[in-house]
Protein backbone atom coordinates (compact mmCIF):
# COMPACT_ATOMS: atom_id res chain seq x y z
CA UNK A 1 0.00 0.00 0.00
CA UNK A 2 1.05 3.49 -0.52
CA UNK A 3 1.95 6.07 2.00
CA UNK A 4 -1.23 8.06 1.26
CA UNK A 5 -3.41 5.04 1.90
CA UNK A 6 -1.69 4.39 5.19
CA UNK A 7 -2.01 8.06 6.15
CA UNK A 8 -5.72 7.96 5.29
CA UNK A 9 -6.15 4.86 7.42
CA UNK A 10 -4.33 6.52 10.31
CA UNK A 11 -6.55 9.59 10.08
CA UNK A 12 -9.63 7.39 9.85
CA UNK A 13 -8.48 5.43 12.90
CA UNK A 14 -7.72 8.70 14.75
CA UNK A 15 -11.23 9.96 13.99
CA UNK A 16 -12.72 6.67 15.15
CA UNK A 17 -10.55 6.87 18.26
CA UNK A 18 -11.81 10.39 19.02
CA UNK A 19 -15.42 9.27 18.54
CA UNK A 20 -14.83 6.25 20.76
CA UNK A 21 -13.20 8.42 23.44
CA UNK A 22 -16.16 10.82 23.27
CA UNK A 23 -18.58 7.91 23.63
CA UNK A 24 -16.49 6.54 26.51
CA UNK A 25 -16.57 9.87 28.35
CA UNK A 26 -20.34 10.15 27.79
CA UNK A 27 -20.83 6.61 29.08
CA UNK A 28 -18.58 7.35 32.05
CA UNK A 29 -20.68 10.44 32.86
CA UNK A 30 -23.88 8.42 32.52
CA UNK A 31 -22.43 5.70 34.75
CA UNK A 32 -21.38 8.27 37.35
CA UNK A 33 -24.83 9.86 37.18
CA UNK A 34 -26.53 6.48 37.58
CA UNK A 35 -24.29 5.64 40.54
CA UNK A 36 -25.17 8.99 42.16
CA UNK A 37 -28.87 8.34 41.56
CA UNK A 38 -28.49 4.87 43.06
CA UNK A 39 -26.85 6.31 46.18
CA UNK A 40 -29.56 8.98 46.42
CA UNK A 41 -32.29 6.34 46.11
CA UNK A 42 -30.60 4.15 48.71
CA UNK A 43 -30.37 7.13 51.08
CA UNK A 44 -34.00 8.01 50.41
CA UNK A 45 -35.06 4.40 51.02
CA UNK A 46 -33.11 4.34 54.27
CA UNK A 47 -34.74 7.61 55.39
CA UNK A 48 -38.20 6.32 54.46
CA UNK A 49 -37.56 3.09 56.36
CA UNK A 50 -36.52 5.09 59.43
CA UNK A 51 -39.59 7.31 59.10
CA UNK A 52 -41.84 4.26 58.73
CA UNK A 53 -40.21 2.56 61.72
CA UNK A 54 -40.80 5.66 63.86
CA UNK A 55 -44.40 5.93 62.67
CA UNK A 56 -44.98 2.22 63.28
CA UNK A 57 -43.49 2.43 66.77
CA UNK A 58 -45.62 5.47 67.63
CA UNK A 59 -48.70 3.85 66.12
CA UNK A 60 -48.15 0.64 68.11
CA UNK A 61 -47.62 2.68 71.28
CA UNK A 62 -50.84 4.62 70.68
CA UNK A 63 -52.79 1.43 69.99
CA UNK A 64 -51.40 -0.16 73.16
CA UNK A 65 -52.39 2.91 75.20
CA UNK A 66 -55.89 2.95 73.70
CA UNK A 67 -56.34 -0.76 74.42
CA UNK A 68 -55.23 -0.21 78.02
CA UNK A 69 -57.70 2.67 78.40
CA UNK A 70 -60.47 0.54 76.86
CA UNK A 71 -59.66 -2.35 79.22
CA UNK A 72 -59.75 -0.01 82.23
CA UNK A 73 -63.06 1.46 81.11
CA UNK A 74 -64.54 -2.01 80.63
CA UNK A 75 -63.39 -3.00 84.12
CA UNK A 76 -64.84 0.20 85.57
CA UNK A 77 -68.11 -0.35 83.71
CA UNK A 78 -68.30 -3.92 85.03
CA UNK A 79 -67.72 -2.63 88.58
CA UNK A 80 -70.50 -0.09 88.16
CA UNK A 81 -72.85 -2.77 86.83
CA UNK A 82 -72.04 -5.01 89.78
CA UNK A 83 -72.61 -2.15 92.22
CA UNK A 84 -75.88 -1.26 90.50
CA UNK A 85 -77.06 -4.87 90.73
CA UNK A 86 -76.20 -4.97 94.44
CA UNK A 87 -78.03 -1.68 95.01
CA UNK A 88 -81.08 -2.86 93.06
CA UNK A 89 -81.13 -6.14 94.98
CA UNK A 90 -80.88 -4.34 98.32
CA UNK A 91 -83.62 -1.91 97.25
CA UNK A 92 -85.91 -4.80 96.24
CA UNK A 93 -85.32 -6.51 99.59
CA UNK A 94 -86.02 -3.30 101.52
CA UNK A 95 -89.11 -2.58 99.41
CA UNK A 96 -90.39 -6.11 100.01
CA UNK A 97 -89.70 -5.75 103.73
CA UNK A 98 -91.49 -2.37 103.78
CA UNK A 99 -94.50 -3.82 101.94
CA UNK A 100 -94.56 -6.69 104.44
CA UNK A 101 -94.34 -4.27 107.40
CA UNK A 102 -97.12 -2.07 106.00
CA UNK A 103 -99.27 -5.15 105.48
CA UNK A 104 -98.67 -6.27 109.08
CA UNK A 105 -99.34 -2.72 110.30
CA UNK A 106 -102.69 -2.68 108.45
CA UNK A 107 -103.55 -6.10 109.83
CA UNK A 108 -102.69 -4.91 113.35
CA UNK A 109 -104.78 -1.77 112.88
CA UNK A 110 -107.68 -3.85 111.58
CA UNK A 111 -107.42 -6.14 114.62
CA UNK A 112 -107.21 -3.12 116.89
CA UNK A 113 -110.24 -1.55 115.26
CA UNK A 114 -112.07 -4.85 115.45
CA UNK A 115 -111.26 -5.17 119.16
CA UNK A 116 -112.58 -1.67 119.89
CA UNK A 117 -115.96 -2.39 118.33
Amino acid sequence: KSYKDKLGQIRKLQTMHKEDMLKMSQMTRKLTDLKRKKVDLQRKLKDENKTYAKWKQQSDKTIKQLRKIQREKNIQLQRHKTQLNKTESALKQKTAALVHLKKRQREMEQKKNANFR
